[in-house]
């Protein structure tokens, strides 16, 4: 788990983070309890890179080029 608490932080993780923290202190403020419970769920999503925080499970994509550097032309023919 101290795994995932030390991968680098990204704008995702400290939306969740930002907005757990946001509606947890309210909450306390005004006493709900499903508030706070909510709070605690977007603010350990965060934290420890869980659900949406880690990006859904889908893999970051990159451009790949030929071994000359340049991105292949992809032909396009149509279908009737």
């Amino acid at each position: 788990m101290l795994e995932r608490i030390k991968r680098p932080l990204s704008f995702r993780r400290l939306l969740f983070l930002g907005m757990g923290l946001f509606i947890g202190i309210s909450s306390i403020k005004q006493g709900e309890i499903i508030g706070i419970l909510a709070g605690t769920y977007f603010f350990s999503m965060g934290l420890f890179t869980l659900g949406c925080a880690d990006n859904c499970g889908i893999p970051e994509q990159r451009f790949s080029a030929n071994k000359e550097g340049n991105t292949e032309e992809i032909e396009y023919e149509e279908v009737k």
